[in-house]
């Protein structure tokens, strides 16, 4: 299992394309991911779910991922949200 926190820096948030961005990269790999922010936690693979955890710029997530290819999963996410950030 990897946990990993993460500041979203995109000046709006995680509005829908990076909730898009994240839940598409997600249902590529087999493993578990999950997204929390603060006390509600969402599966990464559904967009509904990520908008509605409500994580505004400046934020800080934890990423949770546990699974056979955990590691390519978290090195794909970590290229989303430095896309994500970066916009």
């Amino acid at each position: 299992m990897i946990v990993q926190t993460i500041r979203i820096l995109n000046r709006v948030g995680l509005h829908a394309r990076p909730s898009a961005q994240i839940a598409s990269a997600a249902q590529n790999f087999a493993s578990q991911i999950q997204i929390k922010y603060r006390d509600r936690t969402a599966n990464a693979r559904g967009i509904i779910g990520i908008l509605l955890l409500g994580v505004d710029a400046g934020e800080e997530i934890e990423i949770t991922i546990s699974g056979e290819d955990e590691l390519a999963a978290l090195d794909r996410l970590n290229s989303v949200f430095n896309e994500i950030n970066r916009s």
